[in-house]
């Protein structure tokens, strides 16, 4: 339900009837006219979100003017004036349109625009993702849950599962996990607005939560702009497990360009963007594995006597006869310990372990507006992810094991 609604009176509180009200939006100069009913109500819906200017007129009244009226996502904005009577030369202009409660949904949201969500101490750029979905973190009732080891985000107090999102009316909900597809979301410099819905979502939401996107437009200036975002690790502290000297290798590079303008004044507009993302890092496994004794049967620095299942008897010296089959095996499913001293008493495994991200992203938005009641848009976007990570135990047969260089 995106609109403008509000009550046009005069001075003594009387409602104007039959007084033209205009709706322009600032950025493409579309422009829209109604006219106030029998109770001096106006609305507009359907409007596409951006900031607007409303213009009243009425024959005997001074034209008003209220600039500056933000129009975001699902929002229904009340903008309520009074007309004064004419003067000769005479216009009332309001500059700037403060709406600080929202009376018309009971729905409590948290609303952030593009330049909001950039300027936000968030490091969701430069990092292992660049998706802007972290960025809703900002939002109050927001909180990091972990589901099955995998980072994900609350809304509301609900579980990761219990929230939609949808970017520009489309559905970006993952099926096969019922959960937000985490990367289906714009560049960041694509993204007009972001919505987080928490409490007393309608029940067009569905769920909870919610996160509603809307991807940018064009508007009739030309603006663009580039970036380069940078992450070492060589300005982090070295972690305490860590089997080299200085902290582990690590090189995050987010960049990337945007541009939009005009392609018919008033009528046509695009915008579009690119952004990747080389991420290179080292990361710390530390497990147990068997030491290389035990691989050969020899458990003779367990204290416990260890029995024969089948006949109750203990092994001598609890050495146990092992095939070559069952140590093939054994050798194939945990690699040789690095550090043998320890026995299983604690970790004995440590390895320094290259992984890697690398995503290549595009969007591309076209507008045309018809008339004063029809317009139309289309947007394309891509995202191309390559992953790679050491598992927790790194390796395979043998004791030779390579580890993966992050710097390639």
């Amino acid at each position: 339900p995106l609109g403008l609604i509000g009550t046009i009176t005069d001075q003594t509180k009387g409602v104007v009837v039959g007084a033209k009200v205009a709706a322009v939006n600032k950025e493409t100069s579309d422009r829209r006219e109604v006219q106030t009913g029998d109770t001096g109500n106006y609305s507009f819906v359907n409007l596409i979100a951006g900031v607007y200017r409303i213009e009243v007129e009425k024959t005997g009244f001074a034209v008003s003017t209220i600039e500056n009226i933000n129009l975001r996502a699902r929002d229904i904005v009340r903008v309520d004036t009074t007309l004064g009577v004419a003067v000769i030369g005479q216009e009332v202009k309001v500059t700037e349109a403060r709406q600080v409660i929202a009376t018309e949904l009971a729905t409590i949201v948290d609303t952030r625009s593009n330049q909001d969500i950039q300027n936000l101490a968030v490091g969701f750029r430069a990092g292992a993702t660049n998706t802007v979905y972290n960025a809703i973190s900002f939002a109050p009732g927001v909180q990091t849950d972990r589901s099955s080891g995998t980072p994900a985000l609350s809304i509301g107090g609900g579980m990761p599962f219990q929230a939609t999102a949808s970017v520009d009316g489309v559905s970006s909900i993952n099926v096969r996990s019922n959960g937000v597809n985490t990367e289906m979301f714009p560049s960041t410099d694509a993204v007009a607005e972001m919505k987080v819905s928490a409490v007393s979502n309608n029940a067009e939401y569905s769920q909870a939560g919610d996160i509603t996107v809307t991807s940018k437009s064009g508007s009739n200036q030309i603006h663009g702009g580039a970036y380069w975002n940078h992450q070492n690790g060589a300005f982090d502290a070295r972690d305490f497990f860590a089997n080299r000297i200085g902290a582990p290798f690590k090189i995050s590079n987010d960049f990337g360009f945007s541009a939009g303008g005009p392609i018919l004044k008033n009528r046509t507009f695009f915008f579009g963007d690119y952004e990747a993302l080389r991420y290179r890092v080292q990361s710390v496994i530390n497990s147990t594995v068997p030491p290389a004794a035990w691989r050969t049967g020899d458990l003779s620095s367990v204290s416990t006597p260890i029995v024969n299942p089948a006949t109750g008897i203990a092994y001598p010296g609890n050495k146990i006869p092992i095939t070559s089959a069952s140590s093939t095996l054994l050798n194939a499913l945990y690699p040789l310990p690095t550090d043998s001293s320890t026995g299983i008493a604690t970790t004995n495994y440590r390895l320094t372990a290259g992984a890697k991200n690398d995503n290549d992203q595009y969007d591309i938005r076209v507008d045309h507006i018809f008339s004063e009641k029809h317009n139309v848009f289309g947007r394309f976007s891509s995202k191309d992810i390559t992953r790679s990570a050491p598992l927790p135990l790194f390796g395979t047969l043998g004791s030779d094991r390579t580890t993966l260089d992050p710097r390639n």
